[in-house]
């Protein structure tokens, strides 16, 4: 049933050129992380087929299974992940270090997918983009399948009926897109990362195999057919690279579009007169394709090095990427991959054991003995070691109560900021970009003699009633803020502070037809609430939004004190017009035009920027955490500008500064 295919090997040259140009910036191909779709989709179709031809035989067995599978993707992996631990140890400063010790641990346990779905803010975030092994998150997805997979086909075998066994696979297959469809619009992060919303990728490849199976020949498509069928595929899993993006709803219904693209590709070139196999069956395409795992494990490190390091990625260093990743590639495929598939030693019981268990128990050895040395901080000096820890820091740290769904009013805890007053009283409201103000507002309620409540939320900005379909929001945020509301007015404190993400809920987190509609929506609700506290003589005080940074900024002035001769310090500044959205602009113009003697505005970058000039700096302080988010420490050190004068120049010992507060 299933014969050597060149043209499918050309399919996995496309999958990987795709996923690789995505990688290095090559803004074309902002879809480019599709070709993992593509991956998942062969895959689907090759094990399938394989476990159905073993079955057919009665040759299949569990342990040959994964012993092929092991010998097939261990080595490789395990040789990239040692590599890739070494090169940390020269490059990455104490915190990086650790987080790539943790990932490598679980990359060696195939559970990558999950350690970065709760350490990462989604597989787009900034934060993710120098993490050396996060693109082993699919590979661990997909060792899962392999998994389950095996099993599956022996359940399904036992349904005597034909008929009903394909009922079953049809059901399932529906089931995995719904689940990846509710998923998504749900917890974008978690349908992105986990097997059960990526399984319909892989089965839809299954289905197609299950059907050559039970109808062989009579499926071959004509000449004609076939190149048509095919032309229209190649160019919709081109297209899905082009015009698919990080902004929408992924994987959900439209991973659908480059995954039954694939399986097309692969139907159409059951004929051996298709075109498939002039394009993707040539020297140059396979000779990609069967490089492509290996081209996959090493392009994925030297990217995120490269940009950890602050290398600019001009079209000299993404061509420098390409050819290293095809070098390391071809010695990974020759002298590791290629030695082992075919020893004679592979086949033997104990190797299985060994790949699988000896990598981890090393690599939490290497750990724990890393974790008791604190990480070698001795490789950097003590201005980098103390940089790092406050480009880190995150203000909810330790206060997990006062930036949660809960109201924690308890005047015990460290919600409290400011100065310790009973008689002075306000309150922090907003999301994310509320609580990253607490150093801020901290400085502020200790010069102004007053103490502050902190109450967050993340994805939750101050607006009571308005459904925001957030991860982590939705009826949490909206119950949250009832009862934040309900206790301003029965507390009246003197002032509220309200701060949050406002132009950030504007793109599919708000349900309007319009995005003139959902500016309204926001603009409305924020009126409705500024009237009411206003009315109970309440003052107002509110956060315009920090300025986001350009990917790679926020961490650039850590960068520059370690590698000064890679990162220039002009680079960590940017153009602060750059930044602002159209919707942003209509939400501060609407602020401006109405309700204006209501509400004082604290204006951020009036601190930052100047000439519409901003740096992600101050005072030998690095001031952000993430593109859109204060460090701590930033944000002490913005309120302590605001409270003295945000136009004076005033100096801070570095060291000394980042060791205190």
């Amino acid at each position: 049933m299933l014969g050597y295919r060149a043209d499918i090997d050309g399919l996995r040259a496309i999958a990987v050129l795709s996923v690789l140009f995505f990688h290095i910036d090559i803004s074309l191909f902002s879809g480019g992380f599709v070709g993992v779709d593509v991956f998942f989709t062969i895959s689907g179709f090759l094990i399938t087929s394989i476990l159905l031809k073993a079955k057919q035989t009665n040759n299949f067995s569990f342990r040959g299974f994964y012993v092929r599978r092991a010998i097939r993707i261990l080595p490789a992996y395990l040789v990239l992940v040692f590599l890739t631990t070494i090169a940390g140890l020269v490059l990455l400063a104490p915190v990086a270090y650790k987080l790539l010790l943790e990932s490598t641990i679980a990359s060696s346990l195939f559970a990558s997918n999950f350690y970065f779905l709760f350490s990462l803010g989604g597989y787009f975030s900034a934060a993710a983009h120098e993490l050396p092994l996060l693109h082993t998150w699919s590979l661990s997805v997909e060792e899962q399948f392999y998994l389950l997979m095996p099993l599956a086909v022996v359940l399904w075998f036992k349904i005597a009926c034909e008929a009903k066994r394909l009922w079953v696979l049809f059901g399932v297959f529906v089931l995995s897109v719904l689940v990846s469809i509710l998923l998504t619009e749900i917890h974008q992060k978690t349908a992105y990362f986990v097997v059960f919303s990526r399984a319909y990728e892989f089965l839809i490849g299954s289905i197609l195999s299950v059907l050559l199976m039970k109808y062989g020949k009579t499926l071959v498509p004509s000449k004609m057919v076939s190149n048509l069928v095919f032309s229209i595929s190649i160019i919709t899993i081109i297209s899905s690279t082009i015009f698919i993006n990080a902004k929408l709803a992924f994987p959900g219904y439209l991973a659908l579009i480059p995954c039954l693209a694939t399986v097309l590709v692969i139907y159409s070139g059951l004929n051996e007169k298709c075109l498939s196999h002039k394009l993707l069956g040539n020297k140059v395409m396979v000779f990609v394709g069967l490089l492509s795992y290996s081209l996959y494990l090493y392009h994925w490190p030297i990217v995120a090095y490269a940009k950890y390091v602050g290398v600019e990625f001009t079209p000299a260093v993404q061509f420098l990427i390409v050819l290293t990743s095809f070098v390391f590639a071809y010695l990974s495929q020759r002298f590791v991959e290629n030695k082992v598939r075919y020893a004679s030693w592979s086949k033997q019981s104990f190797v299985v054991p060994i790949l699988y268990i000896a990598p981890s128990v090393v690599l939490i050895v290497i750990y724990f003995h890393a974790n008791i040395n604190q990480f070698y901080p001795e490789r950097f000096s003590d201005e980098v070691v103390l940089m790092e820890k406050v480009v880190t820091s995150k203000p909810e740290k330790d206060r997990a109560s006062c930036h949660s769904s809960s109201l924690d009013i308890d005047s015990s805890n460290n919600c409290q900021l400011g100065a310790t007053n009973e008689d002075n009283k306000a309150i922090l409201w907003g999301d994310s970009h509320g609580n990253h103000f607490v150093g801020f507002i901290d400085e502020l309620g200790k010069k102004g003699n007053f103490q502050v409540q902190d109450i967050t939320m993340g994805n939750c900005p101050p607006l009571p009633n308005l459904h925001i379909a957030a991860q982590g929001a939705g009826k949490a945020c909206i119950e949250k803020n009832k009862a934040v509301l309900s206790y301003i007015l029965q507390e009246r404190p003197d002032e509220v502070f309200l701060a949050g993400s406002w132009a950030g809920y504007l793109g599919r987190y708000i349900q309007a037809d319009t995005q003139q509609k959902k500016v309204k929506k926001v603009t409305d609700t924020l009126f409705q609430l500024i009237d009411e506290l206003h009315e109970n003589n309440i003052k107002v005080t509110f956060f315009e939004m920090l300025p986001r940074t350009p990917d790679g900024v926020s961490a650039c002035y850590l960068k520059h004190t370690m590698y000064p001769s890679i990162t220039s310090l002009k680079t960590c500044e940017f153009s602060q017009l750059g930044f602002y959205s159209d919707e942003q602009i209509e939400i501060y113009q609407a602020l401006k035009g109405r309700f204006h003697s209501k509400f004082t505005v604290i204006s951020v970058s009036d601190l930052l920027c100047e000439n519409l000039w901003c740096k992600s700096y101050m005072n030998g302080v690095p001031l952000y955490r993430d593109n859109n988010h204060l460090n701590l420490k930033g944000s002490k050190l913005l309120g302590l500008k605001y409270v003295t004068d945000s136009r004076s120049s005033s100096t801070f010992d570095t060291l000394k500064f980042l060791n205190t507060n």
